[in-house]
């Protein structure tokens, strides 16, 4: 498979763009390692769904859409994809995508109950990052 083909499905790898700081404490606020996440842009994935979503997690690897290469820096979004990986890691590949997409169509996207858990864990870690309370 050529370079071309397998960047446009599989995406680039701009791992290097990370604020490393930044994954370290959102690892360090989850208990969890992320330091073999990696971060890709220009696949084809995230335009699988039929929504705009700026990000999505298969596995160990956030594919970002392109144009939104900046939420790699966001400390918010950040710790919600990080914490999508730590629900890939929990469930697996043999249960998340079934458990996600039966919820998705149960209830739509934002009361998916995974969706709500990572959104909910990352307003917890941006709160305690920035000292904000709601």
């Amino acid at each position: 498979m050529s370079l071309k083909i397998k960047e446009k499905f599989f995406g680039k790898d701009i791992s290097k763009l990370k604020d490393s700081a930044l994954i370290k404490s959102i690892g360090d606020y989850f208990g969890e390692d992320f330091s073999n996440v990696k971060f890709k842009t220009g696949s084809i994935l995230p335009y699988i769904v039929p929504f705009p979503y700026s990000a999505i997690v298969f596995g160990e690897t956030v594919y970002i859409r392109d144009g939104y290469e900046s939420v790699i820096k966001d400390p918010r979004v950040m710790a919600e994809e990080l914490y999508h990986v730590i629900q890939w890691r929990r469930l697996g590949w043999t249960r998340l995508p079934f458990i996600y997409i039966f919820n998705h169509l149960r209830w739509g996207y934002h009361k998916n109950p995974i969706e709500r858990e990572a959104k909910s864990m990352a307003e917890k870690f941006t709160r305690q990052k920035t000292g904000v309370q709601k």
